[in-house]
């Protein structure tokens, strides 16, 4: 008879609240587990999550909807759990004679010594979740001198086999005929959730929150939330400092639909050394918007749910996708903030990812004669959507009119500090000066918006990683 895993527990302060780092040695079948302070520890499982069944009964590697990680013993098998959404990841490597498994990037190359290459663009690696849920490219190029890649993993459990971590996919396919059929069953499983992350037998209460907008999708999730009990929604104040694309404010919704406000500011120039953070996920824009977020929720909360709308434009839409049964993105808006939200210690919770592999049904009943009431003639046009926050009271012309982006394109750190560190450490790893790293990124801007005016490919020749890759590394 196989032996029982043991996992011993290591409680360090010093971590982000939610993030943990196993260490595998599989001849003596332990598991010593190096965590933050608000994960959730029992004998034979931990979790930073919330799912869809009873806290304690721990089996969130056995149902659809978690959100979050966790490590648990099953039998003589020991399991590692993602979410569901593809904005949180699981990474692991297995180094001489252990395996090291964690839901941080960062944690996992500081425990084993890796590095990221400035030599190298990460775009491939920080994109990979864009390819689905089936195939993504998982390696992540490291330097170490005993191994060359770490490797990320999403949306199932990896079970641990003498070394190797195979993954399989948890969620099912189903059928929905309607739109009631859909919204409730949206709206059960996120009671059974409200249930969970409320549990007594919680070591660590959980705040709750929503996150607003004018957008279609974060109207509709706030309205779901107010349903299940949720009473507060961060949402922006309108700020004339912001730029065009990102001015705007959820307020009027917030307020229709009978929630409290907690107003973020949406000019992200003031923002401390936090930053690094939202930089050392990926590659894209960073979602600095939420730098207020942050501060509340780590200064005020054990730990917290906050519920979103990422995936919304995909699966709420009305254009039917080319692929079946899978959950593929645009970009990977919502990872930027897997490593922050560690630190801020709350549980990422993107609603319209919730049984997202039925994209065609969804879009289909977007498209129905039923729905019609609730579509608008123009081209951002969600039904679905608009139906939910309209029931719950969101006048139509407070939402869902103009598309509004909450990602940050920038090419440098904003918090001064972090950006004379990221420059300095460019400058060093790339053998190179700030300066002419600034006239490189001239001549590239130059040349892709000529190359754009002329309709052919940039000429000039790509021989440094992209700037935001660069701020990824060193981040």
């Amino acid at each position: 008879m196989n032996a029982r895993w043991r996992i011993n527990y290591r409680n360090l302060g010093k971590l982000p609240k939610l993030a943990w780092l196993a260490e595998v040695d599989q001849a003596h079948k332990t598991v010593d587990l190096w965590h933050g302070s608000s994960v959730e520890c029992q004998a034979d499982w931990c979790v930073e999550g919330v799912w869809e069944d009873d806290f304690e009964r721990g089996n969130f590697h056995l149902v659809e909807n978690f959100f979050g990680s966790g490590v648990r013993v099953e039998g003589a098998s020991l399991l590692f759990s993602t979410s569901v959404a593809p904005v949180d990841r699981v990474v692991h490597v297995t180094w001489k004679d252990r395996c090291y498994v964690s839901n941080s990037l960062v944690q996992l190359l500081a425990r084993t010594g890796a590095r990221l290459s400035f030599q190298h663009d990460y775009g491939a690696e920080t994109f990979a979740s864009r390819s689905g849920i089936h195939r993504y490219p998982a390696a992540i190029r490291v330097e170490h001198t005993d191994f060359r890649e770490v490797y990320q993993e999403y949306h199932g459990n990896l079970v641990y086999e003498g070394g190797s971590l195979p993954r399989s996919v948890r969620s099912q396919p189903r059928p929905f005929v309607s739109f009631s059929d859909y919204h409730d069953m949206l709206l059960r499983t996120l009671e059974k959730m409200r249930a969970n992350y409320s549990s007594p037998r919680r070591s660590h209460a959980m705040a709750d929150f929503a996150t607003t907008s004018t957008g279609y999708d974060s109207a509709a999730v706030s309205a779901l939330a107010k349903s299940i009990g949720v009473r507060q929604s961060f949402t922006t104040a309108e700020d004339a400092r912001a730029d065009e694309r990102h001015r705007e404010s959820g307020l009027p919704v917030v307020e229709a639909l009978g929630l409290e406000p907690i107003l973020l500011r949406s000019n992200s120039d003031e923002v401390g050394p936090g930053e690094r953070y939202f930089l050392a996920a990926s590659i894209d824009g960073s979602e600095i918007v939420y730098h207020d977020l942050i501060g509340y929720i780590e200064s005020r909360c054990q730990s917290a749910v906050v519920f979103t709308g990422y995936y919304g434009d995909v699966v709420w839409s009305r254009a039917m996708p080319s692929f079946r049964d899978d959950i593929r993105r645009k970009d990977v808006s919502g990872l930027g903030i897997t490593e922050v939200r560690l630190a801020a210690g709350f549980v990422h919770v993107p609603v319209p990812m919730m049984y997202a592999r039925n994209i065609a049904d969804i879009v289909a009943i977007s498209n129905s004669a039923g729905m019609q009431p609730w579509s608008v003639p123009r081209d951002y046009d969600r039904p679905i959507p608009r139906r939910i926050a309209e029931t719950a009271g969101a006048p139509r012309e407070a939402f869902g009119t103009t598309k509004r982006a909450q990602v940050f394109y920038y090419n440098r750190p904003k918090n001064k500090l972090l950006e004379k560190e990221f420059f300095a450490a460019v400058g060093r790893g790339l053998r190179t000066t700030r300066m002419r790293l600034e006239l490189f990124d001239i001549l590239r801007d130059l040349d892709f918006r000529l190359a754009k005016w002329r309709g052919s490919k940039p000429a000039l020749d790509d021989r440094l990683p992209s700037r935001r890759s660069l701020m990824f590394v060193w981040a």
